[in-house]
């Protein structure tokens, strides 16, 4: 890859050289009513009179009289207010950033193509239920349509050089891919470059060891088939159904709110629609062509990711795993020359140590088995869920679903909650998982025959009168389901409120997703306030805010920063000496920190550690006295960040509550300065069964993707304030509600 400094002098010399497309300003405070002028609405494929709704904030409503018709609406839908992160998500899956962001991106596109997440796809399309197929292509109709029709398209195409290219079922199921990702690799990639430490055995063997210890969302009772049960044990989403016997109105609750990256525009897209066959209200993905988290008439579904094993990695160094396949691709660069890179495949699966990730790690020859590399079908399994009407059929529905891992989580109109595991369970996967890396020579580390999500245990109508998950570990099993799932303290204080709450409401599910206390954290604090009364010198400030510190991660908390600042210096005092600085620094990175430090705390000679460390927070104290003048949320487009033009698409910060292991998500690492939430809580959505209409729901950013919109970053100040707009799934409240109308005509 060339220097970067070449590449900036050819970038702007082609800016010169081109109208300086990426500095392309647009018009603002371009209003609802404006937007929808660009929507095409005559001579469109439909087979039967159709309309569509939209409320002040863009929030669509699709009523369609025929069933085919849908797909195609909802692609329209889909096109109109997100294109622009359509065409990145579908480059993102092919590796094909390059032709968007340049030079700046080839090493992320040749990992990509390493990685090879569209392998399945063809094979998928080629098998595809015919409704399913149908569904797909009139999808792809629809997005190809509003892009060749609409009378203006976002300006973020012109700024990232994207020309109109026809949407197919292969990209559509190859966003598809791109979802189910396993976010296991991102856990492995930071093992990767430290397994190599001296000190890194003993750490993994600690923390194979806790992670056993974590809470489960499953009773006792639920045995997996094959021998595979070891005991159920008390142990990015938080997700709870509530039953009738715990509803202040007598109908069953579900809430769930999903945790992804916080950037604009946000991943989620709210979207409602009916045909004579549905009637669902809820979020989708943009380029997915179903509601994956909402409801229909008769129930309701939400889900967390279980961080389950759908994947292996192997060492495949020896010289009998010599035969591989060899191929060139071609990357598209933008701004650049065009390159040709190297990608490997054993019979495993792709050579993974080939990315240039991982050339600096030391790694040996390393291949990647991923259940997504074979095919599957997660697309009929939500056509079924959007059609269910009961419980049977919504765990049937998961029959042909394999990837990603997620808790799903089910309420009724008639009262009952469930919860069910929908993945394929490869047993090998659990066994090299605990070891990080396989051996292909033992034959009980190869993938055999897995478990379908309906030989999987589930759970309905527990005695408790609730079910949650906050991507825990469901249940117990050897081999593991999941390793390190992440959701342990969400878990006990969703417990600990249901306690609080014997009947719960609309208004206790808010204040529950937006809830700030850490368990962990509030633990390791009380242990430090109880340990350092024996220290001499104990810095009174810092030392009085932790003590009378209550646990919740308020912007305006003190005791919140006292503690962070006190265990990023703890882990140093702790760990460097013991594991080494690149281990220390990989730790502070962990979930699991807050507990590993309350244990080494009790250990003797931890005194000492905690009076460094106490002194060196007590100076960041002075400077960071809350927890909001440390802790922030970057308002930032996924274009914030590049160079040159990135200034143009940040739209400012603020303090922001909750930490990494609260139940309003805000992710970071243990820190001693300002810094940003890199992932958590960004769509949320509350239902009671009671009612078809009683439906709420809010989202960090807005609805358009469109630069220049008022409904861009209209719900933001929501956000910020906790507030949900209420969406009905009864058509006349629909039309009753929604402002706007669109009146869609057929070719003639």
């Amino acid at each position: 890859m060339p220097k970067l400094s070449v590449i900036v002098c050819l970038i702007l010399l082609f800016l010169a050289n081109s109208g300086c497309s990426l500095f392309t300003t647009w018009p603002d405070g371009q209003k609802t009513a404006q937007r929808l002028e660009d929507f095409p609405t005559s001579g469109l494929e439909l087979k039967a009179p159709a309309r569509i709704y939209f409320n002040r904030y863009q929030v669509p409503f699709i009523e369609a009289g025929h069933d085919d018709d849908l797909p195609y609406l909802l692609g329209m839908v889909h096109a109109h207010l997100r294109l622009g992160q359509m065409e990145t998500l579908r480059r993102a899956a092919q590796g094909r950033l390059s032709e968007m962001f340049g030079p700046f991106m080839s090493e992320v596109d040749h990992s990509l193509r390493i990685l090879n997440l569209t392998k399945a796809v063809p094979q998928m399309a080629k098998s595809l239920p015919a409704q399913t197929r149908l569904w797909l292509e009139r999808f792809s109709q629809g997005i190809n349509h509003y892009s060749t029709r609409a009378r203006r398209l976002s300006p973020e195409l012109k700024v990232l050089g994207i020309e109109h290219e026809p949407w197919r079922v292969e990209d559509v199921l190859s966003v598809g891919r791109l979802a189910a990702a396993d976010v296991n690799w991102l856990f492995w990639f930071g093992a990767l470059k430290v397994k190599d430490q001296k000190a890194w055995a003993q750490l993994w063997t600690r923390l194979k060891k806790q992670s056993q210890t974590g809470p489960a969302s499953f009773p006792p009772g639920h045995p997996l088939p094959q021998s595979l049960m070891s005991g159920a044990v008390k142990s990015g989403s938080n997700c709870v159904a509530v039953s009738p016997a715990r509803s202040k109105s007598g109908g069953a609750l579900l809430a769930n709110d999903a945790h992804v990256g916080l950037n604009l525009p946000p991943l989620w897209l709210l979207v409602g629609y009916r045909s004579p066959g549905f009637q669902v209200l809820g979020f989708s993905i943009p380029g997915a062509p179903l509601v994956l988290m909402g409801r229909n008439r008769d129930i309701a579904w939400g889900g967390t990711n279980m961080l389950s094993f759908s994947s292996s990695l192997y060492d495949i160094s020896s010289k009998r795993y010599d035969r591989l396949n060899e191929r060139r691709e071609k990357l598209k660069v933008r701004w650049w020359f065009d390159e040709e890179v190297p990608v490997r495949e054993s019979w495993l699966g792709p050579v993974i140590s080939d990315s240039p990730f991982f050339e600096d790690m030391g790694l040996g020859r390393t291949a990647l088995k991923w259940r997504g590399h074979a095919p599957s079908d997660e697309i009929t399994a939500f056509m079924r869920v959007n059609r269910a009407r009961g419980w049977r059929e919504f765990r049937a529905a998961f029959e042909s679903y394999a990837v990603s891992g997620q808790n799903m989580l089910y309420a009724d109109r008639q009262g009952n909650i469930g919860q069910l595991l929908a993945m394929e369970f490869e047993p090998a996967a659990g066994r090299t998982g605990r070891r990080l890396v396989g051996d292909p020579g033992q034959k009980d580390q190869l993938w055999g025959q897995p478990l379908k999500s309906t030989a999987l245990p589930a759970v309905s109508n527990p005695q408790s009168g609730f079910l949650a998950s906050s991507n825990n570990t469901p249940i117990k099993t050897d081999p593991p389901l999941s390793l390190f799932a992440r959701g342990g303290d969400r878990f006990q204080r969703i417990g600990g409120l249901m306690k609080k709450w014997p009947k719960l409401g609309i208004a206790e599910l808010m204040k529950l997703q937006q809830d700030t206390y850490g368990v962990s954290s509030h633990r390791l604090a009380r242990l430090m306030v109880e340990k350092a009364r024996k220290l001499p010198n104990r810095p009174k400030k810092l030392m009085e805010a932790l003590a009378a510190w209550d646990g919740h991660y308020g912007v305006d908390s003190a005791g919140a920063a006292a503690l962070e600042l006190s265990a990023f210096h703890l882990a140093g005092e702790l760990y460097k000496e013991r594991y080494g600085p690149e281990l220390t620094a990989y730790i502070t990175r962990l979930a699991s920190v807050y507990d590993l430090m309350s244990t080494d705390l009790e250990n003797d000679g931890a005194e000492r550690a905690l009076a460094a460390a106490l002194k060196q927070a007590a100076k960041g104290f002075e400077e960071h006295g809350t927890w909001g003048s440390m802790h922030y949320l970057s308002i930032s487009h996924m274009m914030g960040n590049a160079p040159l033009i990135g200034r143009r698409f940040r739209y400012g910060e603020t303090p922001y509550p909750g930490s990494s292991r609260t139940l309003l998500k805000s992710a970071h690492s243990l820190n001693n300065k300002k810094h940003y939430a890199r992932y958590g809580a960004n769509a949320r959505f509350i239902t009671d069964m009671s009612s078809r209409d009683e439906n709420y729901f809010a989202l960090l950013g807005g609805q358009d993707a469109y630069f220049g919109s008022n409904n861009f970053l209209d719900m933001v100040e929501l956000w910020k304030k906790g507030r949900y707009i209420k969406i009905p799934l009864s058509l006349d409240q629909v039309q009753e509600q929604f402002e706007h109308k669109l009146e869609l005509t057929a070719r003639p």
